[in-house]
């Protein structure tokens, strides 16, 4: 009898992270934002919402970026936090969980600085040990971490990507054009 794998799929959580690289185009992204219940943004990430009618639950980090007005305007949501050994959506997340948020949705995590984005992207590893649900999702796709066998649905012509940041982890795909088998 085949095991049975848990199926994976992105699930929206009702916190949503705002980073400050590029802000969401996508429609179907821009309904996270709007649908959020906290809505927590990494430092001046908040500039973006206004045109939206959104404000920010909370805006957290060291406060270099984020403009005199809105530091007035919401100076009661603020979490200064100085340190400068994590970026500012570390020090977000660490918050969210602090606050009892275990799953989140990270939205402009990547798109303005290449080193940016990668290091966001890679730093999900060290998140999802620590929530029960956190993905990153962006104007083209989402990223998710994957720690145990699982089952992903895709579509005929959809873009799959599978990479992993440690050499031991075995790969294998079933149903895709370039099928990969245990590497």
């Amino acid at each position: 009898m085949e095991k049975e794998l848990p199926y994976v799929t992105y699930r929206p959580s009702r916190t949503i992270v705002l980073a400050n690289g590029k802000f969401p185009d996508n429609p179907d992204v821009i309904a996270l934002l709007q649908q959020a219940t906290t809505l927590v943004c990494c430092d001046n990430a908040a500039q973006h919402l206004e045109h939206l009618g959104l404000e920010p639950t909370y805006i957290v980090g060291d406060m270099d970026s984020l403009s005199p007005e809105l530091h007035r305007r919401f100076e009661a949501r603020i979490i200064h936090n100085p340190d400068q050994e994590t970026n500012d959506l570390t020090k977000t997340v660490k918050f969210c969980i602090s606050k009892g948020y275990n799953e989140i949705t990270i939205l402009g995590a990547t798109g303005l600085r290449d080193d940016h984005s990668l290091g966001n992207i890679s730093l999900l590893a060290n998140y999802t040990q620590q929530l029960i649900s956190v993905q990153m999702v962006t104007d083209d796709g989402y990223f998710t971490v994957i720690e145990k066998s699982s089952l992903f649905m895709s579509y005929r012509g959809q873009s799959v990507s599978i990479f992993t940041l440690t050499p031991r982890t075995h790969i294998t795909t079933q149903g895709l054009e370039f099928e990969v088998h245990k590497r």
